[in-house]
């Protein structure tokens, strides 16, 4: 398998390296001092309420062991202080391992952990296969999947679509803007029928997502 380079697993200090970047896009400098990367997309801001979503990660070929400790170690990259507790769910499917995200993540968290998920470590079992699908509570059209770009550059980069038609990418290192930084655009090609095709695949309800059951871990992390 191929060892993939996501945002967030080796952050790398502006100061660390100088590169000629004339010819690419413009780098800038996140809240904490790291260089990241603009967008490859444009779009129209798409305003996402995360209270109103249920929202889960789905991972191919790995094991709870695994996706609990990649929680666990997207947390020990932060501060010491001031952590917070939260409740992750997980729960296993045949292949899939899959997390209940709880409505104390922010967006940005959740979102950078499907990136996370997909390439953290070096040895199996990294995942094959990673899937943010987010349910909403009231208005189905606006349920959206969320995956890797696989031809970002940098790993920062989620593409996906909404049940509605829409298509969409957020920039990782950009999402920590207050309702998100989910941008509807035509410049993404997706079909949410293809995550209905997954779950069709995995014998599995989408619908049931909700109610499995889930063992919850209590972990702490800093945002």
């Amino acid at each position: 398998m191929t060892k993939r380079f996501i945002y967030g697993i080796l952050m790398v200090s502006i100061t660390s390296c100088s590169v000629d970047r004339s010819d690419e896009k413009p780098s800038v400098v996140d809240q904490h001092g790291f260089l990241e990367e603009s967008s490859d997309y444009g779009g129209e801001l798409f305003t996402i309420e995360s209270d109103a979503y249920q929202r889960f990660i789905l991972a191919e070929n790995t094991t709870y062991e695994y996706m609990l400790s990649a929680t666990s170690e997207y947390c020990a990259l932060a501060s010491e202080d001031n952590f917070t507790e939260h409740y992750f769910g997980f729960t296993k499917h045949k292949e899939w391992v899959i997390v209940l995200i709880p409505k104390s993540i922010s967006f940005y968290t959740y979102h950078n952990l499907i990136g996370w998920f997909w390439g953290y470590g070096q040895d199996a079992p990294i995942p094959t296969e990673v899937h943010g699908v987010a349910l909403h509570e009231s208005d189905s059209l606006l349920n959206y999947y969320a995956e890797l770009d696989q031809s970002s550059m940098y790993g920062d980069e989620l593409i996906g679509g909404f049940q509605n038609g829409d298509c969409h990418h957020i920039n990782t290192p950009e999402a920590f803007e207050e309702g998100g930084n989910i941008k509807l655009t035509a410049e993404v090609t997706c079909n949410y029928t293809e995550i209905k095709s997954l779950f069709k695949e995995m014998e599995y309800d989408l619908n049931r997502l909700p109610s499995r059951d889930y063992k919850l871990e209590k972990i702490e992390l800093y945002e």
